[in-house]
């Protein structure tokens, strides 16, 4: 709850503890301790607080050293969505190594990207890797979990149903408060 906070009051806004909040970040402590395997897959609509929530657990794991170096939070909309070809296949490696992957947005990037003439499936790439190598992925999306299905096909959502801890922000927005 404390990293939370701070998140949202780093951001200048107030903090409120609702019966929603507690509930989230239960869900939040279940996933860290009774299911550390499964990756994290924050869904609700737009400015409910997935993305606070996303930096609050990413400060928590920092604070405690869950890892030997610290982890950020990458937004697959910016990128993933720019010119794919300005994109060294070095720093796509990265995101497919890398210990833990925090990926804020998931499925504003496009889909299919260019590079060098070839096309390239740049977000299946990668979820597809981590999943092989069994590397912790945390996501913020707007979009249900169903429907990633149709974004990235019934392979790669079967191994993301497998793989995820769901947790549901139903509240209304934040921004318009």
């Amino acid at each position: 709850m404390e990293s939370y906070k701070y998140v949202v009051t780093r951001r200048g806004k107030e903090f409120n503890k609702t019966s929603d909040l507690e509930e989230r970040i239960a869900r939040g402590a279940e996933w860290m301790y009774s299911h550390p395997e499964k990756w994290l897959f924050l869904h609700g609509l737009v400015g409910t607080g997935k993305t606070s929530f996303l930096n609050a657990v990413i400060l928590l794991m920092n604070s405690v050293k869950f890892t030997a170096r610290n982890t950020d939070i990458i937004s697959v909309k910016r990128v993933l969505a720019r010119d794919i070809d300005s994109m060294e296949n070095n720093d796509i490696e990265e995101l497919k190594k890398t210990p833990i992957l925090a990926i804020d947005d998931l499925g504003a990037e496009r889909w299919q990207t260019l590079q060098y003439g070839n096309i390239r499936e740049t977000s299946t790439e990668i979820i597809e890797s981590r999943y092989d190598r069994r590397k912790l992925t945390l996501f913020a999306t707007n979009h249900p979990f169903k429907t990633m299905e149709d974004k990235y096909g019934l392979r790669i959502y079967d191994r993301l149903r497998e793989m995820v801890f769901i947790v549901t922000f139903t509240n209304d927005s934040y921004r318009h408060e």
